[in-house]
């Protein structure tokens, strides 16, 4: 088994999500920072973004699945207009979304590394 170095992963995942996401070196990023409610990544760009995650890290993320994390794109369509307005409205419930924090792309890696 190897010897993971926590540290050295949290930063590795933290500088990785930075880049990726074109982040300056002023955002604060933590193991506690929400990937899609604190730092905006929704729809498709979640899932692209656990795509690159998975190759980067060498990880499988199937624990992760994008649509418990990630609703529709921002912008506006019509389907998504009308679903809204019926959330409003109170005739429709709003998807309930999952916090996906950096520590649990911290885990996944870890998990990995230490062969589980």
């Amino acid at each position: 088994m190897t010897n993971v170095n926590q540290h050295d992963v949290t930063d590795g995942v933290v500088d990785w999500l930075r880049d990726y996401l074109g982040l300056s070196t002023s955002t604060v990023l933590t193991p506690e920072t929400r990937v899609n409610f604190d730092l905006g990544v929704d729809g498709g760009d979640g899932a692209e973004l656990l795509d690159a995650f998975a190759i980067k890290f060498g990880v499988d993320i199937a624990s992760l699945p994008d649509a418990r994390y990630f609703g529709p794109e921002a912008g506006v369509s019509p389907v998504a207009l009308v679903r809204r307005i019926l959330e409003i409205m109170g005739i429709r419930r709003a998807q309930a979304l999952d916090p996906l924090f950096i520590k649990d792309l911290i885990q996944v890696v870890l998990r990995r590394r230490a062969g589980r």
